[in-house]
């Protein structure tokens, strides 16, 4: 297989995957919390990922000691933060709610890169963001007519930040190190910040979860967590972070249009000129993509 088949196939495949994250933990919404989905997902994953990246690590580890304050800002940010609330989330909100709100998360960094960088974005730029914030007001009147609690929108509005704050700190981040090594270290290190989390919150009683349940916690762990990243880690070192990140938004299309056949997701009038907004918008902005490419540098969800 080609180079480049090989990237298309990361570049498509792990956001497919990972728009099954937003319908699989919709659907353990009710029967585990969300730190405790979150941070058994990324045990999962630390379990599926040991043998390809525990050696690398340990390696490295003089180098990734070095560099582990960046390292947790990302793994706050991107593994104890955005799945949490993603989760918790989904226990007060609808699917699609979620799905289309995380199509915010791309203007949110832009957003924030232009604080940073004490610039004004391109009039484009301005266009796209406030087709995207008017989508999203539009679907926030809309979810609370149906009865949708508040903080289950403010919570999906949460994870975008987290996952736009995620982005922007893994641009900055540069580890002397493998990739591989970096980004497991950087689950080992979520994990460890959830767990305090976790016993707050007490144990869960897993002696009521059934076969699905554990099928969907496992989706969640092997291929919404380790294999979506290992085929999107191939493709950003081929292809570069600022090619591969317009991909991203297949995510919330991936669960809107499978939960809509699979899941009884229901979209009404108001949700449908939403996401078209948000395409709109995404097309608007497309050219003027926030990442950088380096091959230490990763996306996960």
């Amino acid at each position: 297989m080609k180079d480049s088949q090989v990237s298309m196939l990361g570049l498509v495949v792990s956001p497919v995957l990972w728009g099954g994250n937003f319908l699989v933990g919709d659907m353990l919404a009710d029967t585990l919390p969300g730190v405790w989905a979150n941070l058994l997902r990324w045990l999962i994953a630390l379990i599926v990922l040991a043998p390809f990246c525990a050696g690398s690590v340990w390696s490295h580890r003089q180098v990734l000691a070095q560099h582990i304050k960046p390292i947790a800002v990302c793994a706050l940010l991107g593994v104890t933060l955005f799945n949490t609330l993603l989760y918790t989330a989904l226990r007060l909100a609808p699917v699609n709610l979620a799905a289309i709100t995380f199509a915010l998360a791309p203007f949110m960094v832009l957003a924030f890169a232009s604080v940073a960088r004490h610039h004004v974005p391109a009039p484009r730029e301005i266009a796209a963001a406030t087709v995207a914030v008017v989508g999203m007001m539009l679907l926030q009147r809309n979810a609370l007519q149906d009865g949708v609690p508040f903080l289950g929108f403010a919570l999906c509005v949460m994870a975008a930040a987290c996952w736009a704050g995620y982005c922007m700190a893994v641009q900055r981040l540069a580890v002397p190190a493998p990739a591989v090594a970096v980004y497991f270290t950087q689950i080992v290190v979520g994990a460890i910040l959830l767990a305090p989390l976790a016993v707050f919150y007490g144990p869960p009683d897993l002696g009521a979860m059934g076969n699905f349940d554990w099928l969907c916690l496992g989706y969640l762990g092997v291929f919404a967590g380790a294999i979506a990243f290992w085929f999107w880690q191939g493709a950003i070192r081929r292809v570069g972070a600022e090619k591969a990140g317009i991909f991203m938004n297949i995510v919330p299309l991936t669960s809107i249009v499978v939960g809509t056949f699979t899941a009884g997701v229901h979209l009404n009038t108001v949700d449908i000129l939403c996401c078209a907004m948000i395409v709109v918008a995404v097309y608007w902005s497309r050219p003027k993509v926030v990442f950088r490419p380096n091959p230490n540098k990763f996306l996960a969800t």
